[in-house]
């Protein structure tokens, strides 16, 4: 028989707390010499605390809802918000003990990720009109709060006030969330339960950006987490293309659509490439196996080159050679993929040439060799002499590749990350290989070369900072979310973001993370900038754009 007394009134005020508390310590907090606990870093914890123990016992469940409603029933009215998993039978079981003393409370379940068949929500429920009181079990960096805040912001609702059942009153989190007009309210700290933090947490680093604005497409799919098209910034406008088909430029400082200009429908792969931009045109490749040169100010039509059944690759302009080259695939056994030079007035082919397997790497284009060099899903880096497209060198890495590479002129190396989980260096003029370096996950990601730094992302969750000769490690950032997203350098400062939706900064002089903003939808995407209206621009794999103000 349990040690409390299942016939008790569960909502006496004088049992409620202390029944509770016994039941925690008894059974709710794990020791590390039962069984083993990790923490998210994957290092050894010494002791957890399961609350979920105390939330799917019936009695207990009660005694919590009771207790966090004493610290609610001040706020009414309002509706309840929690995420997933915990927080839904949290949440629950207040409904249930507010409908027992006459209030209906509605509430609403956040997912961490939008659902990518079904009905595809990302908030299960309805909003009401009722400011938004969010709960879970525990108060700790205080980042799954912001993970929810950016799913309502794009609602264009609020979190009012926080409750938790337990506070580990980590330095500066509550504060930092009340310079986001965000009230917390907690009915234990960990103190009470006899525990103490072994490992000191910095708290939540400050708030990023603010929203400007956003713009939504028709996109419907939030399937395949790959990287997408990135925006593109001009003087005046950012462009912005998605899953939906649709290729906008939209005005940099309200979102204002200029034009909007639709592709070809083929499934769900629809517009997945990069556009480029000169000279008043814009160059958009699509799934539908087409290259199209837009007028970039009005969105007019200029020429299609139809020569693909799929194109993923984003176009690269080569303006020495008048051309733009980009990567086809075609359902040609045999002949999977291949490499084409177009006119860039007219889009007549000058040149191709073909591989065994897609191609969905974007072609770099290295003035100083000229070399187009390009991967492809045969594991093979290829480097082809622009004016010609003769082959002048390969280098197979073991593993398909995704991803543009980049180019470092003073060292005159190529670099690409490779789905064996390396970053290689490969000399243009030779063809061979100067240094790999592993990760521990394959990468998507456009290496980013900046002063002696070559920044690289991972799916391993980790940003790979790497010294530029050698490749030599000097930093991994371990941010706790895989990175498709390419890192992006704006006023001195390094940009990325992860598939949990958070942007972050870097700073490669003060070699640290300096500060971290929530987006409601994953980014698998490049992080923008435009120069003139001094806004940051970020997608999300749902088909929207974000216009990010600087706090």
């Amino acid at each position: 028989m349990a040690w409390w007394n299942s016939k008790q009134d569960l909502r006496s005020p004088n049992t409620t707390a202390d029944d509770l508390l016994r039941f925690l310590k008894h059974h709710s907090i794990i020791r590390a010499g039962k069984e083993p606990i990790f923490l998210t870093t994957g290092k050894p914890a010494a002791w957890l605390i399961d609350t979920r123990v105390a939330l799917l016992d019936p009695c207990m469940s009660h005694n919590i809802a009771a207790l966090m409603w004493e610290k609610a029933e001040s706020l009414l009215p309002f509706q309840l918000s929690c995420l997933e998993v915990t927080g839904i039978p949290l949440m629950v079981a207040i409904q249930a003990y507010a409908l027992s003393v006459g209030h209906k409370v509605n509430g609403v379940i956040i997912r961490r990720e939008r659902k990518s068949h079904g009905r595809q929500r990302q908030i299960e429920g309805e909003l009401n009109e009722f400011p938004i009181v969010h709960v879970d079990d525990i108060l700790n960096s205080g980042a799954s709060i912001r993970g929810a805040a950016g799913a309502l912001a794009i609602c264009d609702r609020t979190i009012s006030h926080v409750i938790t059942l337990i506070d580990y009153r980590v330095n500066g989190v509550k504060e930092a969330l009340a310079t986001e007009n965000i009230q917390t309210h907690s009915v234990f700290s960990l103190d009470a339960l006899g525990l103490k933090k072994g490992v000191v947490d910095k708290g939540l680093r400050p708030g990023l950006f603010e929203i400007a604005w956003s713009y939504s497409t028709d996109c419907s799919f939030a399937a395949d987490t790959v990287p997408k098209s990135n925006p593109v910034c001009d003087g005046t406008s950012v462009y912005f293309c998605s899953d939906s088909g649709e290729c906008a430029a939209l005005r940099q400082t309200d979102g204002c659509l200029v034009w909007k200009f639709r592709a070809g429908a083929y499934g769900p792969k629809r517009i997945r490439s990069t556009p480029a931009l000169y000279q008043g045109h814009i160059f958009v490749s699509s799934y539908d196996g087409n290259l199209y040169c837009l007028d970039k100010n009005t969105g007019r039509l200029i020429w299609t080159f139809e020569g693909a059944d799929w194109i993923g690759s984003s176009p690269c302009i080569v303006p020495e050679l008048g051309g733009v080259a980009v990567g086809l695939e075609h359902a040609l056994p045999g002949e999977r993929g291949s490499v084409v030079l177009l006119d860039l007035a007219t889009g007549a082919k000058r040149w191709e040439r073909y591989t065994s397997a897609y191609i969905h790497s974007s072609p770099l284009y290295i003035s100083d060799a000229n070399l187009i060099v390009l991967g492809a899903n045969d594991s093979v880096l290829y480097a082809f002499e622009g004016n010609s497209g003769r082959q002048i060198w390969s280098v197979d890495t073991g593993g398909p590749i995704k991803s543009r590479p980049g180019y470092d002129a003073v060292s005159h190396q190529v670099v690409v990350g490779s789905f064996d989980k390396h970053v290689y260096a490969i000399d243009t003029r030779s063809g061979q290989v100067k240094w790999r370096t592993a990760t521990c996950g394959s990468i998507y990601s456009e290496p980013l070369i900046v002063d002696n730094s070559i920044y690289i992302a991972s799916t391993d969750k980790s940003l790979h900072i790497l010294e530029r000769e050698t490749g030599t490690s000097k930093t991994r950032l371990d941010v706790g979310a895989k990175l498709y997203s390419s890192p992006s350098s704006h006023l001195g400062r390094i940009y990325f973001a992860t598939t949990a939706g958070v942007v972050y900064e870097y700073d490669p002089i003060g070699e640290q993370l300096t500060g971290q903003s929530q987006l409601p939808e994953r980014v698998t995407n490049k992080i923008a900038y435009g120069e003139d209206s001094g806004l940051f621009f970020a997608a999300t794999l749902d088909g929207k754009l974000f216009a990010l103000r600087h706090l």
